[in-house]
């Protein structure tokens, strides 16, 4: 995968890989960055819900963005799980009020992008 270079740099703070064919399977590549605070992965339709299972790992998040990718309700309420995410940004991302409201029910965050 493309995404195998970022293997060594584990100390990594900052990552924007937007636009592209990144999967849920090129996403597993950043489980090890686990000082990650600011992640773009927008613009990759081919990330869906399979990618919380690597993403929730990144115990240190404070702002995902995952605008205009396959991302919907299914899997949500695996965002409980980042403790630490304060901006979450699904623009464009098929999410139900269902899925809002699970959402509206995360404490930490402060900021929440749909449309």
């Amino acid at each position: 995968s493309g995404m195998s270079h970022l293997k060594g740099l584990i100390n990594l703070t900052s990552l924007e890989v937007c636009g592209g064919l990144l999967s849920n399977r090129g996403v597993r590549y950043i489980e090890p960055l686990i000082h990650l605070q600011f992640l773009n992965l927008s613009q990759h339709s081919r990330i869906t819900a399979g990618a919380w299972t690597s993403l929730v790992k990144l115990s240190a998040l404070t702002h995902l963005n995952l605008s205009q990718t396959g991302i919907s309700s299914d899997g949500i309420h695996h965002v409980l799980a980042l403790s630490s995410l304060r901006t979450l940004s699904l623009h464009g991302c098929s999410i139900s009020s269902s899925g809002r409201a699970i959402l509206q029910s995360c404490p930490q965050l402060m900021s929440v992008g749909l449309s």
